[in-house]
């Protein structure tokens, strides 16, 4: 997993247009996940992320964490971290997790640092076009990667300059795309999945279905909506107009195979 913390005063992420994401000080995450990724990586990064002392104490120093001066996070997935471009000038993508592993990845990162370290986060959308704004305080840049490190289960970690899974002597990943199975996909969007089903659906009725408050919108949009749009399983009834009053969602054929087979 590899991630660019950058200190900031401010940090916005906009979608279509629409703010979805907004901060004042704190960090703005950029999110690489690693194919080779396990949840002992995302634990690692939570806890290196909140304890971070790059914020001035009273004397001016590097001495103060994220909690300490009342930060929040707004964090945005960013898989061409794992670009390698060391042939041609076309960036090869290969050691970037599949969109199904990395979202549940990158969803579990977050939620970490929100229930672990009590850190208010923003996210923006997992797979979306997105146009991130901030002011970089200090500018104060970190690059943190559990390759370099930590150790990986495989054996020892190795400089991010020559990683050998990146020689071409290496076995491949296949890069034949598998739906990923019931079992992986996070208990909040199979249930927004099963609660739409064959139907389309108002966001109330939706709430209604899944036994949430009326209140609960920015819990539902940021733990049920965001992720389900990121695996490809829901879409907007009126994809033309997604901001229209009466939106409603809809299961996508991927959402339908996986409404399936939860209704075994």
């Amino acid at each position: 997993m590899r991630v660019v913390v950058q200190r900031c005063s401010r940090a916005e992420v906009r979608i279509n247009g629409t703010i979805c994401g907004k901060i004042n000080n704190g960090f703005v995450l950029l999110v690489g996940i690693a194919a080779t990724d396990k949840r002992a990586d995302a634990d690692w990064m939570a806890r290196k992320i909140a304890n971070l002392r790059v914020f001035e104490d009273d004397a001016g120093k590097m001495n103060l964490a994220l909690n300490d001066v009342g930060g929040s996070i707004l964090s945005i997935s960013q898989f061409t971290l794992y670009a390698d471009c060391r042939k041609g000038n076309r960036p090869s993508f290969i050691n970037a997790a599949r969109p199904d592993a990395a979202v549940s990845l990158y969803y579990y990162l977050n939620r970490t640092l929100q229930d672990d370290f009590h850190i208010h986060v923003e996210t923006g959308q997992f797979g979306a076009d997105m146009k991130v704004d901030f002011i970089n305080d200090g500018p104060v840049t970190i690059i943190l990667d559990t390759d370099e490190l930590t150790d990986k289960e495989n054996g020892p970690s190795c400089p991010q300059i020559t990683p050998p899974l990146l020689s071409q002597e290496q076995p491949q990943q296949p890069q034949v795309s598998h739906p990923a199975p019931i079992i992986e996909i996070d208990k909040r969007v199979q249930k927004l999945v099963h609660a739409i089903g064959k139907q389309s659906l108002p966001r109330r009725q939706i709430l209604a279905e899944l036994g949430l408050k009326q209140k609960s919108r920015k819990s539902f949009i940021d733990n049920y909506l965001k992720p389900t749009f990121a695996l490809g399983y829901i879409n907007f009834a009126f994809p033309a107009s997604p901001n229209k009053p009466e939106q409603a969602y809809k299961l996508t054929a991927k959402g339908l195979e996986l409404y399936n087979q939860l209704s075994k």
